[in-house]
Order: structure tokens, then sequence, then C-alpha cells
């Protein structure tokens, strides 16, 4: 992916690769050794697939991210692989 100043990221939406509502960025973590970006730390929103305590954030680590355009896009199907916990979404067929 291309580099981009961080300020762009803040407060971008993030959605998984199945549509769902993630979040929103919040910060960044990189590593200190290396400088690679490692984490982003995530504030679930309204509808949020996130299963965690309310008014707390999640990193998500960065290997996730699929894209970054005028969104960012995560691999949700990886997320519970990670030990972060969603809620399950029930899909009724008619």
């Amino acid at each position: 992916m291309e580099k981009m100043p961080w300020r762009i990221l803040e407060g971008k939406k993030i959605i998984g690769s199945l549509g769902s509502i993630i979040g929103e960025v919040v910060d960044l973590i990189f590593n200190d050794e290396d400088g690679k970006l490692v984490f982003i730390e995530v504030k679930p929103v309204e509808g949020s697939i996130l299963d965690i305590e309310e008014g707390k954030n999640v990193l998500i680590p960065y290997k996730l991210v699929n894209s970054i355009k005028d969104v960012v896009v995560i691999n949700e199907e990886l997320l519970e692989g990670e030990g972060i916990k969603t809620k399950v979404v029930k899909v009724i067929k008619d």
C-alpha cells in the first residue's frame, strides 16, 4: 500500500470485507524497532460487529487491512482468529 500521512487515516470509517460495520480509526501503533505499522486502534461505532465493553477501543492487526481508500477495509473473517470477539449476526432468508 502507498504511504500516506497519519492524519489522513484518523477518523476514517472501517468496514469488514463482508460489509459489516467495524468502527473508526482512533490511533496507529508502530513497531519501535523497525517503524512498521502493527495495529490500528479502533473505536467501535453504532452497529459495530465488535463485541467489546462499551467505551473501550480495540487493536486490530494491520495485517488484516485489505485496502485504504475512502474507508479502511479489513478482512473481518480473520478477526476471531486474532482474538477479537465479534457479535453473531444472523442472516434471515425469505
